[in-house]
């Protein structure tokens, strides 16, 4: 052998060992710092291929191709023949620190970009907290602020925002839940729902105000019509066909001058109800729509509530005559409640201890359950009575007059020959004047004399409204009429099925 050989061995030889003992020194360390430090994605260990040329600058400027090398080399036998220009040392490849710095930085703008104003100011300020608060009863702007890290003065800064956003305080309610972000000092943030899907959100701005915006989501109306037969009840029929209680409650104000619910409907009557589902672009089922058709078949008379808009842009309900309904008198003061106590000349009295005439119907309620009034009219009294504590009396005509007594509060700006409309709120349900519990007690008065709200032929107003198109009311009844003999059908095949 000659040296040259031998020299050209050992220079193989001193290769290939070397690129062993590197892949035992990396395995080392990659299982010492876990699969974190080095990743196959992230390091090869290659043996260079050089690339021969006659000109020692080109071959010098030339870029390396790497191949990747056997994980355990298999033959390590002497090649036939070796190249005679020098073999350079092996090299790690992988991303440099700049690179990856780079890479990171640009993941981070992106997590920016697609994190909403909220969690980015969560993420910018390390004393940021996030919290849900459920309003209580007796809850106020001032008490909701300081009980949830702000402070009074800013509650006033937050109560001008609402001022100037034309947003009532009195829309907080007990019950919802308002979103608040405070900075460990001070509320930075503030969300809370309005209705129609609305919210309206405040932001702290570093001059120490509140800055408000209001979001209206796109709202999509979807028709929904809902026929059925009264087994038991109205309410319990509405629940199986899952009948909004908005809707249930506007379907018993419609017809609430015709028919008392609690006494005149029978087993059998049946009812459809066509209104408007609301859906926002979020997926949230809002409040629905109006009702654009309701109708009752009542021991076999049918009235109709047909919904219009009139050439003056106004909408309007009207009978099945194509009479105007909205010139009703309602009759129910206060919505989803029940009667505690009727109308009678003989009631023993339990403050009184004593039998005393009950002239007029008591409504069970929750204190601070809105109070409406049942008609237009001109406002007689409105202030507090030792025995009948905060009260409004109502004239709606020279004939009839109507009261509403124990009222916990009454409505601003109430006072004696003030106007009121049909359905506007006067006062909330309470337990002042002569009273065991919050209820309503409300009264009707005919020519002066007390009548019973639940059994007298409610009063029609006078008015001159345009009558419903003949051409659409007519239509209208001749698909109601289909519907209810298909309710009343099927009402009487199941009714046959279970005496079977």
């Amino acid at each position: 052998m000659s040296a040259l050989e031998g020299i050209r061995q050992y220079r193989v030889y001193s290769l290939i060992f070397g690129t062993v003992i590197l892949q035992v020194i990396l395995f080392s360390i990659a299982t010492f710092s876990g699969p974190q430090s080095f990743s196959s994605n992230s390091i090869s260990l290659s043996l260079p291929t050089t690339t021969h040329s006659a000109d020692p600058v080109q071959a010098n400027d030339q870029q390396h191709t790497f191949q990747e090398a056997p994980a355990i080399i298999q033959d390590t036998s002497l090649p036939a023949e070796v190249p005679t220009n020098e073999i350079e040392a092996g090299e790690v490849v992988g991303q440099s620190e700049v690179e990856e710095t780079a890479a990171m930085e640009q993941l981070a703008l992106q997590l920016q970009e697609e994190t909403s104003p909220e969690q980015a100011l969560l993420e910018e300020q390390p004393n940021t907290a996030e919290t849900f608060y459920t309003v209580r009863s007796g809850d106020t702007l001032t008490s909701i602020w300081t009980n949830n890290g702000g402070t009074y003065i800013k509650a006033l800064e937050a109560a001008k925002s609402f001022e100037h956003a034309s947003v009532k305080l009195s829309t907080i309610r007990a019950g919802e839940r308002l979103k608040i972000i405070t900075d460990g000092s001070e509320i930075t943030f503030f969300e809370k729902n309005l209705p129609q899907g609305k919210r309206i959100t405040l932001r702290l701005t570093p001059e120490g105000t509140y800055t408000h915006e209001i979001f209206t989501p796109t709202i999509s109306t979807l028709k929904k019509t809902a026929t059925g037969a009264i087994s038991n009840s109205l309410a319990e029929s509405a629940a199986i066909h899952e009948i909004p209680y908005a809707v249930v409650d506007e379907f018993v104000d419609l017809f609430s001058g015709r028919v008392e619910f609690n006494r005149d409907l029978q087993r059998g009557d049946s009812f459809q109800v066509v209104y408007e589902e609301r859906i926002n672009d979020e997926g949230t089922l809002l409040d629905p729509g109006p009702i654009q058709v309701a109708s009752l078949m009542n021991e076999g008379e049918l009235l109709v509530a047909v919904r219009h808009v009139g050439s003056d842009g106004e909408a309007r309900y009207y009978d099945e005559s194509g009479e105007s309904i909205g010139n009703y008198f309602l009759r129910y003061p206060v919505r989803f409640s029940r009667i505690s106590s009727v109308f009678s000349k003989s009631r023993f009295h339990p403050i009184l201890k004593r039998r005393k005439a009950h002239n007029g119907v008591d409504f069970a309620a929750p204190t601070g359950t809105p109070v409406r009034t049942v008609a237009d009219g001109v406002i007689i009294t409105a202030g507090y009575n030792r025995a009948s504590g905060n009260m409004v009396k109502i004239r709606h005509t020279k004939k009839y007059s109507t009261a509403y007594l124990h009222l916990s509060r009454i409505s601003k700006g109430l006072r004696k020959g003030a106007r009121v409309k049909r359905g506007e709120v006067i006062g909330a349900v309470g337990s002042t004047g002569y009273s065991t519990g919050p209820h309503l007690h409300y009264s009707l008065y005919e020519n002066g004399r007390y009548v019973d709200p639940m059994k007298t032929k409610l009063p029609k107003m006078p008015d001159h409204i345009t009558p419903i198109p003949k051409d659409v009311l007519q239509a209208t009844l001749a698909q109601v009429r289909g519907s209810h003999e298909q309710a009343q059908m099927a009402y009487e095949a199941n009714l046959a099925k279970h005496k079977a």
